[in-house]
C-alpha cells in the first residue's frame, strides 16, 4: 500500500475534504472524554492556527492528522491534536518521518501529543514518543 500525507489549503481544499474529516473528528468525541467540537476544529484549520494533512492511501482518504504549532519552553513544538485512520490501516507509523519532517520544516523542535486513550502509549513508543508527564483535569 502507497501512503502520503497531503497539507490541505484551508481556502481551497477544506470544504471538498471536510465530511470525511467530520465523520472521523466524531469517531474520536465517541472514543474519548474531549471539550472540543468538530467546528472548534474547522474553524483552527480555517484561520491557520492549525494544520490539516490528510492521508491518501491507494489514492482514496485514509485519515488525517491535525497539528498545531505551539511556542514551547525552548522553541516551538508541533502538537497533534487529532490523529484518524479508517480501518486497520497504520498510516501514521508509514508517514511518521513526513510528520515529523513538516513539523522540522515548521521550525518545530519536537513533536508532542496527549490522548486520553490507552492504545496511544503502544503506538506512540514504537513512534520513538515518550511520556512527559500525566495530566489530570477535573470539570469546576
Amino acid at each position: 500500500m502507497t501512503c502520503r500525507l497531503v497539507a490541505i489549503d484551508p481556502d481551497t481544499q477544506l470544504r471538498e475534504v471536510w465530511g470525511d474529516v467530520r465523520e472521523g473528528l466524531n469517531d474520536i468525541l465517541n472514543k474519548g472524554n474531549y471539550t472540543w467540537l468538530p467546528e472548534d476544529v474547522y474553524f483552527a484549520i480555517k484561520n491557520r492556527s492549525s494544520v490539516l494533512l490528510v492521508g491518501i492511501a491507494d489514492n482514496r482518504f485514509s485519515g488525517f492528522i491535525i497539528i498545531s504549532i505551539n511556542k514551547g519552553f525552548d522553541g516551538l513544538e508541533g502538537n497533534i491534536w487529532c490523529a484518524y485512520n479508517i480501518g486497520k490501516s497504520e498510516y501514521i507509523n508509514k508517514l511518521w518521518p513526513e510528520i515529523t519532517g513538516f513539523c522540522r520544516a515548521a521550525g518545530c523542535k519536537r513533536v508532542t501529543m496527549s490522548s486520553n486513550r490507552p492504545g496511544w502509549a503502544k503506538l506512540g513508543a514504537k513512534l520513538g514518543l515518550e511520556p512527559v508527564q500525566t495530566l489530570y483535569s477535573t470539570e469546576i
